[in-house]
């Protein structure tokens, strides 16, 4: 493996952690707001969510939808389904914070492609439009990330940032960033 190729192989993991780090709590709540946002009707039950919740590489029990569901309606982003199936309706503000355009404390915010940079930016790694979408391009072709008008890891594409599986093209994350995950994740889980 040549110079250039290492060093986009590293990039293309950068962008992956970029992903991934905000709390697992967050991302879900915003994956979410997301979900609900791209919907038609702007509203789902939890049961629908917590299936569709894999496919942006999150997994979660229905009563933990439910509960986020429920913080979401107290942060008056969604109101709750008033009859029938547990499930939401997003409102404007849960939907402008889905899209990025603004954020709210407690949601990840939404990775628009200047908030990617940003990250990247801060990790010294100075990427062009063109380098950052060529770099965009080649983890969707692989399914690591999906890429509308926001860029959202895929299951797998969670997977290989913390350690998990390995694709040829994306360096493996260094034992040193998968225990700072995983601590991540405990500390998460543990609310704390």
């Amino acid at each position: 493996m040549d110079f250039l190729d290492r060093l986009n192989a590293h990039v293309r993991l950068a962008i992956l952690l970029a992903l991934v780090e905000p709390p697992r709590i967050e991302r879900l709540r915003h994956a979410l707001l997301h979900m609900l946002w791209r919907v038609p009707g702007r509203s789902a039950t939890a049961s629908f969510l917590e299936e569709s919740l894999a496919d942006y590489g999150i997994l979660a029990t229905r009563d933990e939808v439910v509960a986020e569901l429920a913080w979401l309606a107290r942060s008056r982003l969604v109101v709750p389904a008033e009859t029938g199936p547990a499930g939401a309706l997003v409102l404007d503000l849960g939907r402008d914070v889905a899209r990025g355009k603004t954020a709210v404390p407690g949601v990840a915010p939404g990775p628009a492609l200047d908030w990617l940079r940003d990250r990247l930016d801060a990790a010294s790694l100075r990427l062009s439009d063109v380098e950052l979408l060529d770099h965009l391009g080649w983890l969707q072709d692989r399914d690591l990330v999906a890429v509308d008008d926001l860029v959202l890891p895929t299951r797998l594409g969670c997977d290989v940032a913390q350690g998990r599986a390995h694709v040829e093209g994306v360096k493996p994350p260094s034992s040193t960033t998968i225990m700072r995950l995983a601590s991540n994740a405990a500390r998460d889980r543990l609310g704390g």
